[in-house]
């Protein structure tokens, strides 16, 4: 799946864009990037504290001066990016659509806004509720070095998708079920489903701004 993900994205990085492609600060441009980074977790109730080494390649469209859009993959060699657990919350993901925003385009250096979703693989993209794919929302700053490399620094919280944070309570939830009845059969009475408190669960508990990736990447713009 990986080979054909990387094929896909190398393909796309030699569709001919024009004369107009010719730079980073073009109207319409197409770069290919690489690089590496970490993924952190461990902030809300329900996110695994791990800090892990992720390594993307990736595909950035860029028109208009304010528009852009991003395809990433992991190249980390990791079965959990292409097979989630199916019992907790993912975080995690092999392949990665972000649409950008330019807010600060310039020939020196942009500042833009990023926001998109995280999958397994390339079906699971089109199917932004699944569980198994993640939300992220960020930004980066793209540092022009010559009219075709740049260097990009980005940040991006990460979230689970509504389909995995709504499957993770459903699975708390039958969790303090069988622990009360549980704790009846054994005469401890129902306070047993203090210890989870899913009514008391907050937004805070699924999105924080301690999980996130961080990247550095360098671009070369065709």
């Amino acid at each position: 799946m990986a080979r054909r993900i990387i094929t896909l994205l190398a393909l796309l990085v030699f569709i001919p864009t024009g004369p107009a492609a010719a730079d980073s600060d073009s109207i319409l441009t197409v770069g290919v990037g690489a690089g590496a980074g970490l993924r952190h977790l461990g902030g809300g109730s329900f996110a695994p504290s791990e800090t892990t080494f992720v390594n993307h390649g990736s595909v950035r469209v860029k028109m208009l001066w304010l528009l852009g859009a991003d395809i990433s993959v992991d190249l980390t060699k990791d079965d959990k990016l292409t097979e989630p657990a199916q019992d907790a919350l993912v975080f995690a993901s092999k392949i990665r659509t972000t649409a950008l925003f330019y807010a600060i385009p310039a020939s020196a250096l942009s500042l833009y806004l990023g926001g998109g979703i995280g999958a397994p693989d390339v079906g699971h993209i089109f199917d932004p509720m699944s569980a198994t794919n993640s939300y992220h929302v960020g930004g980066g700053l793209e540092v022009h070095l010559t009219d075709n490399f740049s260097i990009d620094l980005s940040y991006y919280i990460i979230v689970p998708s509504i389909g995995g944070i709504k499957r993770e309570v459903e699975r708390l939830a039958l969790q303090v079920v069988d622990d009360f009845q549980g704790g009846s059969r054994a005469g401890e009475g129902a306070g047993v489903t203090e210890d989870l408190a899913i009514g008391d669960a907050t937004v805070g508990d699924f999105v924080s701004a301690q999980n996130y990736e961080a990247m550095l990447r360098l671009f070369l713009f065709l």
